[in-house]
């Protein structure tokens, strides 16, 4: 997920302090540096490792936590994203999974679901606005992008929501994120999840 800076004035859809420590024992707790952003259903948090052991099993580098909340039912369905993501992982063109993990929080009355990512420098818009690229650079990011969806779709999966801020940097390279209402290549599952896409990107068909 993005490391871009959020408007810290806005009402935050999961809201974790920072030093908050989230996880399962023993080895996946990590411990809240900052907000980053708020979707829809979701907020995202950067985050490190809080214990030796955590350390042990998933490196010491940074990361991006994607919190989403919701009752036990909506959650069993919200997980999809993470399997998802993990079926079509390894690839330099999409966002990396690390792990996952539920958790509750005391002075919420929601069940959480965790998504541990790669921690990504900026979104598209971001640096396009930082950068100005030229031709050449354009074509660099499109082709690592299209490589990146040339493999989800290997993976007998559509990913339903590619928009600018799903495709992230992380220092050279660029990634296809959020799988949040992906499905199967077979399933008729994306034509009935109209209102979780965004619209001004949705494909002619789709728009029928």
């Amino acid at each position: 997920m993005s490391g871009t800076v959020r408007d810290p004035a806005l009402p935050r859809t999961v809201p974790l302090e920072q030093g908050e420590t989230v996880g399962d024992a023993p080895d996946s707790r990590w411990r809240v540096v900052r907000h980053i952003a708020d979707g829809g259903f979701s907020s995202v948090y950067e985050v490190r490792p809080a214990d030796p052991e955590t350390v042990d099993r998933h490196g010491a580098a940074p990361r991006a936590l994607k919190c989403v909340w919701g009752t036990p039912a909506e959650l069993t369905a919200m997980n999809s994203e993470a399997y998802r993501t993990r079926e079509v992982t390894g690839h330099p063109g999409v966002l990396q999974l690390v792990t996952t993990f539920r958790f509750e929080r005391t002075t919420a009355p929601h069940h959480h679901v965790g998504l541990v990512l790669e921690l990504a420098a900026e979104d598209l818009p971001t640096f396009a606005a930082r950068v100005t690229p030229g031709e050449r650079a354009w074509a660099a990011v499109f082709e690592q992008v299209a490589a990146g969806l040339e493999h989800i779709h290997a993976r007998r999966v559509v990913h339903g929501d590619i928009k600018p801020t799903n495709v992230l940097r992380l220092g050279g390279r660029f990634a296809v994120a959020d799988f949040g209402v992906s499905a199967p290549l077979e399933s008729t599952r994306s034509a009935g999840i109209g209102p979780a896409r965004t619209v001004a990107f949705w494909p002619p068909e789709a728009a029928t």
